[in-house]
């Protein structure tokens, strides 16, 4: 029951900027969080759809109907292959979460029989999966530029391909410059580091436990002045004492791939932190000489996804930074990799393949319209220009733009103007929700308080 009341109360919310109808349009979302997974929720959307539509529901909200990484348990906002609706065998299984293709299908169609819109839910920010690969765009951006933000450490590692059998030291240090913009020195701070001799995505990849180690030196003083990491997987964590404080670790490697997994652990903020030189030492045993091998260690990033839809494959190209002037940097807020990999609409595979998804989700599955995930990091002018693509055009708009109502009705204002169709972009009023919200929970609210929030004030009259 109350989770079918949160739907009820999320179809109300979902306030559209438009002139004031005789009769206001009801969108009713039709699933929760958490749905159960087994692949049933398609035929649970067609049974109830005769029962909606005769309760005045005018469009559908289905969830994100394409696999994720998550496989069956994705709830399909880890978006990996936007062209498999639950027919291919990827990720653990052929059904996604909700079902599959054939079964979503059956459930648009019983939707449109029932007098209603089927709006689909849409990621165009982000993918998530990926095998890794050298990215000497992002190797640029970390390492040459130095840029802000800083890449999130989860998103790359440092790799020597085909490392020789011998002793690795590795010196990490803060970066060039210093970009924080809270007080801080984002070159210093606490840090871990994990190398490994086989990939593993996993920051502990065999379990060893955690050691802890905050005076660590810079091998100046000899081999013994740099710390021992004793087995691959194992997280070392540190501190970077000051700016060009450098740590150096040691490890023996039997040969082969040889990567390092940085990460920042401070609790004040993302620090800035790279590995700034790995030597190499091949007669552990005999007091030889050490070689700078810094060239062989690359940048490699998780943007590596062929589908078996075998449609939309991706690389390191598809996402930012790229090396393109305007597109070389993960900038707040239309190029920062909030969740998954960003991907780059000027990159004109990627721009290419989301028009002919688009296209698809109308033309072949059926949808009529679209709830757009995350709309607070897409660009209005792109958005509009994929809504005015004849696949698009004229259909149901909503935006996930949770924020401000200022800010919501910016980024609706900049989509609309630039639209060719006859129906607008709209958007969740989010501040109203909250408000009403505070209301249920609050004895003492003053409901006269629901006059001045959410979007109404600013639209006046005009809006529903």
């Amino acid at each position: 029951m109350r989770k079918s009341l949160f739907s009820v109360i999320l179809a109300l919310w979902a306030l559209l900027v438009l002139p004031a109808a005789a009769q206001d349009p009801v969108l009713f979302q039709g699933f929760y969080w958490d749905v159960p997974a087994g692949g049933t929720w398609w035929d649970t959307l067609a049974a109830k759809s005769p029962e909606l539509g005769d309760a005045g529901v005018d469009m559908l909200w289905f969830p994100s109907p394409f696999k994720g990484f998550g496989g069956a348990y994705d709830m399909g906002y880890g978006i990996a292959d936007h062209f498999d609706a639950g027919e291919f065998d990827q990720n653990g299984t052929v059904e996604t979460r909700f079902g599959s293709r054939t079964e979503l299908t059956a459930a648009i169609q019983a939707t449109h029989s029932a007098g209603m819109e089927a709006v689909c839910d849409i990621v165009f920010n982000h993918v998530f999966g990926g095998n890794p690969e050298y990215n000497p765009f992002l190797e640029d951006y970390i390492l040459t530029r130095s840029w802000w933000p800083v890449m999130p450490y989860d998103k790359y590692l440092y790799v020597y391909e085909s490392a020789p059998a011998g002793r690795y030291y590795v010196q990490l240090s803060g970066n060039q410059y210093n970009h924080s913009q809270t007080g801080y020195d984002d070159r210093e701070g606490y840090y871990s580091i994990r190398p490994w001799f086989t990939h593993s995505s996993g920051m502990n990849a065999d379990g060893q436990a955690h050691w802890y180690e905050w005076d660590i030196g810079d091998g100046d003083s000899g081999p013994f002045d740099a710390f021992l990491i004793d087995l691959p997987g194992r997280v070392m964590e540190g501190q970077v004492n000051g700016v060009g404080d450098v740590d150096e670790f040691y490890i023996d490697h039997t040969g082969g791939w040889l990567e390092f997994k940085l990460n920042s652990t401070d609790g004040s903020g993302m620090r800035d932190f790279v590995v700034v030189q790995l030597w190499y030492d091949p007669d552990i045993n005999q007091g030889g000489d050490d070689y700078e091998v810094s060239s062989q260690l690359k940048i490699y990033s998780y943007t590596n996804l062929p589908t078996a839809s075998n449609r939309f494959p991706k690389d390191y190209r598809n996402y930012h930074p790229t090396d393109q002037a305007g597109h070389n940097d993960i900038a707040y807020e239309y190029h920062y990799p909030y969740f998954g990999n960003d991907l780059c609409y000027h990159y004109a595979p990627t721009l290419d393949s989301l028009k002919a998804w688009g296209e698809w989700l109308t033309g072949t599955l059926g949808f009529d319209g679209f709830r757009f995930d995350l709309a607070k990091g897409t660009d209005p002018a792109f958005l509009a220009s994929w809504i005015n693509e004849p696949g698009m055009t004229d259909r149901y708009y909503v935006g996930e733009h949770w924020s401000s109502a200022g800010e919501i009705k910016s980024w609706v204002d900049q989509v609309n103007a630039n639209l060719s169709g006859s129906r607008p972009m709209t958007g969740f009023d989010f501040p109203l929700f909250y408000a009403l919200k505070e209301m249920c929970d609050n004895s003492g609210y003053d409901i006269r308080g629901l006059h001045s929030a959410g979007l109404y004030p600013l639209y006046g009259s005009g809006v529903n």
